[in-house]
């Protein structure tokens, strides 16, 4: 079973936000600093402390000093699995199986034993999944589940799914529990933190009590996201459901194939960035796909969750012109050209032409992924840009700004056509 935790840093799987929303509200009021917080809360946050910072014989003297506190904190027990008291779970009992709200492993300091707990704890989570007994839970579940790392005075909350892979993403840095006694802002740190674990665990709480168990999914929705509807023109939500990941070869690109409840196909994704008025001026043009609904519109909150918005598009049938292994012909180069020229025209910079951003359909190509396209000199290429496996004009870096004579480059260089109609 493949472990998806970013180790090694390509390791990475799909945000988990886009599966249950209790993982974006658990960051939202872990940072929420308006939070409200009470006396008796705060006083068990200051014990938690207080214990933490003490110095213990091994990690099970640590988990058996701070375990009682934290119960109180979380609302919730921490049973010892098997022999192993640092390592403990947070269970809730369905008819003939156990959901695991989270899973916690302790380290009596950094640097003693061996491993990184959230990295053991995402084994715990791992293991748990390849259980026979949850089979009729993974029918109707991806699983959610939070998992919680200490090293000493410090504490880690990740969040973990199951989908095709197991997904675990960070929730928190490490957070100090060895409070100065004289730093407010610390100490309301850590109470945020942990008030917003414990509502976060009755939200789980709630997720698996309401599971229909038995109940076949005929739409496989664990491995898809559990937004299912966008806003039609007329505000009506249209429906849809997922039929399957596109670029299957990547595991970051929330992309995926959908049918509505009008039987039409779309493209569904989730990005930090869009065009969506380079996109409105292409479609315009019959150049790139029509764009129904976008979470970067002034106004347009559904489908967002975390630092992710909503994108909606018609489906286009055909291929990628990186897929055809053929260079494009006269017309399709014609039709790339012209979309660029309409691009410029407008001083936008689509930034992002290569051969996957191409779709071709006997003579017609249009451009899709409108991610990185901005206006000439204002907007920047993303930090994350791929910089080592594509050759890119010279001026093109991470975050730098973006130039209409990088598209040409890139025109010219992918793009040449074939005169063979």
């Amino acid at each position: 079973m493949r472990i998806l935790n970013g180790r090694p840093l390509q390791n990475h799987g799909l945000p988990i936000e886009l599966y249950h929303p209790v993982f974006d509200k658990f960051r939202t009021d872990a940072n929420e600093t308006t939070l409200k917080i009470s006396p008796e809360d705060y006083k068990d946050v200051v014990s938690l402390c207080v214990q933490a910072a003490e110095l213990y014989k091994d990690q099970d003297a640590r988990e058996e000093g701070m375990h009682t506190n934290l119960e109180k904190l979380l609302a919730a027990n921490l049973t010892a699995r098997d022999t192993n008291p640092a390592d403990r779970v947070i269970t809730l009992h369905l008819e003939e199986t156990v959901a695991f709200l989270a899973v916690m492993k302790v380290k009596n300091e950094f640097g003693i034993g061996h491993c990184d707990p959230v990295v053991q704890a995402s084994f715990s989570y791992a293991l748990y999944m390849a259980q026979q007994d949850i089979q009729k839970l993974l029918a109707t579940s991806n699983c959610p589940c939070f998992l919680i790392g200490i090293a000493g005075p410090h504490i880690r909350v990740l969040g973990a799914v199951f989908t095709d892979y197991v997904t675990v993403k960070p929730l928190t840095d490490w957070i100090q529990l060895d409070v100065d006694p004289v730093d407010r802002a610390q100490l309301e740190r850590s109470a945020r933190v942990l008030l917003a674990l414990r509502v976060s665990l009755q939200s789980l709480t709630n997720h698996y009590q309401n599971l229909k168990l038995g109940d076949m999914d005929t739409e496989f929705t664990r491995f898809f996201p559990y937004i299912r509807s966008y806003p039609g023109p007329d505000s009506e939500l249209v429906g849809f459901h997922y039929l399957e990941k596109l670029l299957p070869s990547s595991l970051t690109k929330p992309v995926f194939k959908a049918l509505t409840n009008k039987n039409e196909f779309v493209v569904v994704k989730f990005a930090q960035r869009y065009n969506t008025d380079a996109h409105k001026l292409l479609a315009s043009k019959g150049l790139a796909p029509r764009l129904l609904y976008s979470g970067f519109d002034k106004g347009n909150t559904h489908g967002s969750c975390g630092s992710l918005k909503m994108v909606v598009m018609e489906f286009l049938e055909g291929r990628t012109a990186y897929d055809i292994h053929a260079p494009l012909s006269v017309k399709q180069y014609e039709h790339v050209r012209n979309a660029v020229k309409v691009l410029h025209d407008e001083d936008f910079v689509f930034g992002d032409l290569r051969l996957p951003n191409i779709m071709v359909d006997g003579e017609t190509a249009k451009l899709v992924d409108f991610d990185w396209c901005g206006k000439e000199g204002i907007g920047r290429y993303p930090t994350t840009i791929n910089d080592t496996g594509v050759t890119w004009h010279t001026g093109v870096g991470r975050g730098g700004k973006m130039k209409k004579e990088h598209d040409d480059f890139m025109l010219l260089k992918g793009n040449m056509p074939h005169h063979s109609q």
